[in-house]
This record gives structure tokens, sequence and C-alpha cells, in this order.
């Protein structure tokens, strides 16, 4: 298992435009205290069938279809932090929730994880243009060396809970719909592999 996966070195962050639409001004944005992360597969087999060409085996004539869900659990210690971050602060409106580039980062050797490369509106090596054309089909996979995962989605509009008898601090679990990606490590870069 490589280093990367070690227990406590893992992070998440969001692309958020902290201008205008006209005027976007792009800038990765943690949340903080981050308990886990989790990313499943979702795999709907494609049906089989038999017909005169298949010897009377039933056989796929399909691929399978794969779509993938994020899953995010966090220790509520932020004033107002389920709406800023979560709701894209809409105040009121639960359902209009973010969408937008996440990044799922894990610690590289042991260490804990950096933010995801921005640099004057790129991704090195990949640019922000790479990754909405792939995000569009206008473009294969881009590529990119941070440790970490990038990945498409919109927050599912999570519900709310109290207790009273709890005795840890309150702690919130959401879920994004990936929509394009998981885009790993390009593994001939700085990936870890050992």
């Amino acid at each position: 298992m490589a280093c990367g996966m070690c227990p406590g070195y893992f992070s998440v962050w969001y692309l958020k435009n902290t201008n205008t639409e006209q005027s976007p001004q792009w800038e990765w944005i943690e949340l903080e205290n981050i308990d886990s992360w989790t990313l499943d597969a979702n795999v709907q087999e494609a049906t089989k069938k038999r017909t005169s060409s298949t010897k009377g085996l039933a056989v796929k004539f399909c691929e399978d279809v794969v779509d993938f869900t994020a899953s995010v659990t966090t220790t509520l210690c932020k004033t107002e932090w389920l709406f800023c971050h979560i709701l894209a602060g809409t105040a009121q409106e639960m359902s209009n929730t973010i969408e937008t580039w996440w990044f799922f980062g894990w610690g590289n050797t042991g260490t804990s994880p950096k933010s995801p490369t921005l640099t004057t509106g790129e991704w090195a090596p990949a640019t922000y243009a790479a990754f909405e054309n792939y995000r569009s089909g206008a473009a294969g996979v881009p590529t990119h060396t941070d440790s970490g995962m990038f990945f498409y989605g919109k927050v599912v509009p999570p519900g709310f809970g109290g207790d009273n008898t709890a005795t840890d601090p309150s702690t919130a679990t959401f879920s994004i719909n990936i929509t394009a990606g998981p885009v790993l490590p390009d593994p001939s870069g700085t990936c870890e592999v050992n």
C-alpha cells in the first residue's frame, strides 16, 4: 500500500468562483475538519441476450455502465459551515447546492495533502480548459500529478438532524453525484506507487 493511503492524511477541496461570472476568479477552498471521504462505483451490468449468432449462450452486447458517487463526513465546527460551503451560500434554498470541480487529496509519502495545483488558472501540466473540454466530451482525460483525484459533481441536498444526547461534536455527511471523472494522478509523474 502506498504511504499516500495511510490513515489521517486526507483532504477535500472545491473550486469556487470568488468573483463574478463576468470576471471569474477561481480559488480552491479547503473544507476543514474532514473525518473521512469515500468514492463508490455504481455498476449497472449490461443485459445478456441469446441470439442466433451466440450458439445458445447469453452474452453482453453492450458494455457495463459505471458512474461514481463521493461521500464526505466532517465535524461541524465552523459557523454556518453547511450553508456557506455545501449549499453554496444560498441561505434558505436547500435544493440549490454547489456544482463544481472537487479535489480529494491524500498525503504523499506520509505527509499532509497539499492543495491542488492552480497557478494563473492552470492545473500543471493540464489547464482548466483541458478539464472543461474533458467534461464536455470534446477531449480525452487530462493528466495531473497532484496527490489526489479531481472530479466534477453536484452535492446532493443534505438532510438535517439533531441529537441532544450526543457527547461528541456534531458531524455532517453529504454526497456528491459525479458527472465527470474521477481523474487520478498520472502514474508516470510524482504519484507514489510503492
